[in-house]
């Protein structure tokens, strides 16, 4: 199966302050379909280059880092923090420069021995465990890069550390500076295995001095008790060493949530920019251990910063706090990651992304991302991605750990929502534990009754004779590349629905019939029929007479009642969830087939 298709606009991926990127937390699950294509970067899929080798864990950071090279397609930063290159575990992060097709153009390793890097690793540093853009530092022009290093030495064993990397638009190394317990002006009083770089996040110019801020997660800080966490944050110089920090733990930084001991507060950070009202920068802070509803469920807290990095506020996001609940079950971890993601339903509030590595849908430990639709003050909705939910076809396996890291990654396929890049920092492509990621292309997750399946992107089965269309859509026909796209609206009721179909983007004049099925064929991924895939099936019924296209390639369904046409075969109740498509003629159509059809969706009806 090919996964390495991405759309042409993979150059929206651009880095933005991270101030910018508004998140926030979570709620009841709903059936509703987020993903609508995907693609793979791993040692076998998507063109990657480099070489990795067994236990590497590539993936366990991610990030976009921006146009590097200036090709005007955006480049990730991608973390392998149990690399051996010097010494066992010393660790390395991949620049990974994009074709606009968003397969891997080329890549460029920073390592002990690679890259230019000469600030000197040691074995099991963890080097490439947490990564975030920073904006251009040091003022030449070229993104720079914090690179978490959370088992270095400096002060004590396991204490942690930061790199802050210069990077040339190559993908080399200009410089470097680090931030430890000995080193780059930080005065913090780090303890033996505190893992100071669990974590880290850009959080734009906390204190005003013109110089982008930094937050870092040390989860297994031991203020107030074992393993509770903490979170520096730290007001840098722009040389990359730190002026002043300031630390929120279970006794400091004016944090009045409580914390016990395990919870891990610090394992992810992600920008909320003024979720909480404040007037001020706002951080979602990840606690994989917490305990609340059970066993090391998890948990993310929202905190509103002052300007001197105290917490003002808080609010808890878990299996029982923070409004309507995500279906957490012991052992998730769930806040072990966790993403700004921006507006993704559209109502004014931005939304968050949570990694739930160790859920178990589908097998053990195949993981999960969540997907955690706000409103002021509270949750609106939550949307489960997994091996068995969410629209996802990858294929996951046990212990590919899905969700160990997430980060936005702009609109790629420039649906106006935004995607998603997820790591899977235990995949086995090419050998064990090598670790990939995934490029996750998704749709408005609150958009009613109606999800989309079945798309001719080249993410399932592959198109008829190469004619593959845009993510989300059907194959491409003779007047549109991109493919004929099915959408619905209205209120799925049955009895008194007001439910209609629309096609666009298919050949004007031709005829085009709807038609409605039981199945989703071959688990949603369709069949070759004529120039497109077949994606509904079984009990089939046709909204016939058949419509005409108009001269824009558009046609809806009025005046069918999509759940009253009359035929047993057409039979619609409340609870059912029904699967819809179109076909359409096309005499000129790539394959010579003379008819094609759309992407298929879903209606789950009331």
């Amino acid at each position: 199966m090919q996964h390495n298709r991405i759309s042409s606009k993979f150059n929206c991926c651009v880095s933005a302050p991270a101030m910018t990127l508004l998140a926030a937390c979570l709620a009841t699950t709903i059936a509703s379909a987020q993903v609508i294509g995907h693609s793979k970067i791993s040692d076998t899929e998507g063109g990657f280059g480099g070489t990795l080798d067994d236990f590497d864990s590539f993936g366990r950071a991610v990030t976009a880092i921006g146009d590097l090279d200036g090709d005007g397609v955006g480049d990730l930063a991608i973390g392998a923090r149990l690399d051996d290159d010097g010494g066992e575990n010393r660790g390395a992060v991949y620049i990974v420069f994009m074709n606009a097709d968003g397969s891997v153009k080329s890549e460029q390793k920073i390592s002990d021995t690679a890259g230019g890097f000469s600030g000197g690793l040691s074995n099991q540093d963890w080097f490439g465990c947490s990564l975030a853009p920073l904006g251009d530092l040091d003022g030449d022009g070229v993104m720079d890069l914090a690179v978490g290093a959370l088992q270095d030495d400096d002060g004590s064993f396991n204490a942690g550390a930061v790199w802050i990397v210069f990077l040339n638009t190559n993908g080399t190394v200009k410089g470097q500076q680090k931030i430890s317990a000995s080193e780059g002006g930080f005065t913090a009083n780090l303890g033996e295995t505190d893992r100071f770089g669990t974590s880290v996040l850009m959080i734009g110019d906390l204190d005003g001095d013109s110089v982008r801020d930094l937050a870092v997660g040390a989860r297994n800080d031991d203020d107030g008790g074992t393993d509770r966490g903490a979170v520096y944050v730290l007001f840098l110089n722009a040389d990359g060493t730190v002026k002043a920090h300031q630390k929120i733990s279970d006794w400091m930084g004016n944090f009045a949530g409580t914390l016990a001991d395990g919870d891990g507060l610090g394992w992810s950070l992600a920008g909320l920019g003024n979720y909480m009202g404040f007037g001020t920068y706002a951080l979602a802070v990840g606690a994989g251990g917490d305990d609340d509803g059970g066993t090391d469920r998890g948990a993310v807290w929202i905190m509103a910063l002052a300007p001197t990095g105290h917490a003002l506020a808080h609010v808890k996001i878990s299996s029982t706090e923070g409004g309507a609940s995500p279906a957490l079950q012991n052992g998730d971890n769930f806040g072990r990651s966790c993403a700004s993601t921006g507006d993704l339903n559209g109502d004014g509030v931005a939304d968050l992304a949570v990694g739930s590595p160790n859920d178990n849908d589908g097998g053990g430990d195949r993981g999960a991302v969540w997907l955690l639709m706000l409103q002021q003050g509270g949750v609106a909705s939550s949307h489960k991605i997994s091996n068995t939910e969410g629209g996802f076809q990858g294929a996951l396996d046990d212990n590919d750990y899905f969700g160990y890291s997430c980060r936005w990654a702009g609109d790629l396929d420039g649906n106006g929502v935004n995607d998603m890049l997820v790591g899977a920092s235990s995949d086995d492509d090419g050998g064990s534990d090598r670790g990939a990621v995934w490029v996750l292309y998704l749709t408005n997750p609150d958009a009613g009754p109606f999800s989309p399946f079945c798309s001719c992107d080249g993410t399932g089965t592959q198109p008829p004779c190469g004619n593959a269309g845009g993510p989300g859509r059907g194959c491409a026909n003779s007047a549109n590349p991109g493919g004929g796209l099915l959408t619905g609206s209205g209120d799925a009721i049955v009895g008194a629905d007001t439910v209609v179909l629309q096609a666009d983007d298919l050949i004007p004049g031709q005829f085009m019939v709807f038609f409605q099925g039981d199945n989703a064929i071959d688990n949603g991924n369709g069949i070759v029929f004529g120039d497109g895939l077949r994606c509904a099936g079984a009990n089939v019924w046709r909204y016939y007479p058949p419509m005409i296209i108009d001269g824009n390639g558009s046609v809806d369904s009025l005046p069918h009642s999509i759940s009253g046409d009359p035929g047993a075969s057409s039979a619609v109740n409340p609870g059912d969830t029904k699967h819809y498509q179109g076909w359409y003629r096309d005499p000129n159509g790539p394959c010579g087939q003379t008819f094609n059809l759309t992407n298929g969706i879903s209606i789950t009806w009331q």
